[in-house]
């Protein structure tokens, strides 16, 4: 829980008095960073900074994407597994998005494909990190947590709108899904549905993909919101998450439990979708209106 109660440090972080002005994707990055360093101190870690990592590949193979944050709890030695089923887990990939508005503003039907971009990635392309049992063994649960952080400048709903411009077309329900508070479904992104522009930065290949998950949400806005502009924090935990396309899939739960059907094609799975998707341009604004990602914690499944 770690990484929840260090979304909590984020409107200090960006509006308190005496800090600086974040304006890029890369200074959200950097504020949370420095949020969850808070949280590390606090609970006198050993050697902080050592737990946390900014560009972090998924794998060795797929060396052109890379995860935002990835956070390893490992040496804070408090996981457990009652402690498992409020959603700690030892090794925490975050990605994140910065909505404001400016010059050169991307259109919100590029913003959503971002968003889509950054979910998939959580829900397909991490890696499998297996507990090990007090044998040093490999058992067949994970201790992988997957977070979205998204925080908007301005009315949300404008940077990522729900409403397709087309003609008759129905509007998007995910998206309010995803300001939602508290445990949510999506039941898919109907991709089959967007324009080219939805795919500039998720890839048209991906238009057959279908993703279905459950979040755990944790917002923050101000109170008076009518006030202009006002941040809006959003927190999204991925809990589970199934994933489909050419004919492969694969499942996480709550519970820690992951599947792939067929068996054993889960490096071909993400691979074929990691080829698909396009890079992050790093410290690149969203505008709108080394290592290898295989390694396990030497934890046991005490979590």
């Amino acid at each position: 829980m770690l990484i929840e109660q260090a979304f909590y440090n984020l409107p200090e972080i960006l509006v308190g008095s005496g800090y600086a002005r974040q304006e890029y994707e890369a200074g959200i990055v950097s504020a949370f960073s420095l949020a969850l360093l808070q949280e590390l101190n606090g609970r006198n870690a050993p050697n902080p900074i050592s737990f946390i990592t900014a560009e972090k590949r998924f794998s060795n193979n797929i060396k052109k994407l890379r995860a935002d944050l990835h956070v390893r709890l490992g040496n804070l030695y408090v996981g457990s597994k009652k402690y498992s089923d409020f959603g700690f887990r030892y090794s925490n990939w975050i990605e994140a998005k910065f909505f404001r508005s400016g010059k050169g503003v991307a259109p919100s039907t590029q913003n959503l494909g971002q968003v889509v971009a950054d979910l998939v990635r959580l829900a397909a392309l991490v890696p499998i990190e297996r507990a090990k049992d007090k044998n040093g063994n490999n058992t067949d649960l994970a201790i992988t947590g997957r977070y979205f952080l998204h925080v908007y400048y301005g009315d949300p709903l404008v940077h990522v709108s729900p409403v397709r411009k087309k003609k008759g077309a129905q509007s998007r329900k995910w998206v309010e899904t995803l300001f939602k508070e508290g445990s949510v479904d999506i039941d898919d992104f109907e991709l089959g549905q967007e324009t080219n522009t939805f795919f500039t930065h998720l890839g048209k290949g991906l238009s057959t993909l279908k993703c279905s998950m459950k979040l755990t949400n944790i917002k923050i806005a101000p109170h008076s919101a009518s006030k202009q502009p006002f941040y809006t924090f959003v927190l999204s935990r991925i809990d589970e998450a199934t994933t489909q396309f050419n004919g492969r899939s694969f499942s996480f739960k709550s519970e820690r439990t992951f599947s792939c059907v067929p068996p054993d094609c889960f490096e071909d799975f993400r691979k074929d979708i990691a080829s698909q998707i396009k890079p992050k341009k790093v410290a690149q604004a969203t505008d709108s209106s080394e290592d290898a990602a295989t390694d396990n914690d030497e934890v046991s499944d005490d979590e």
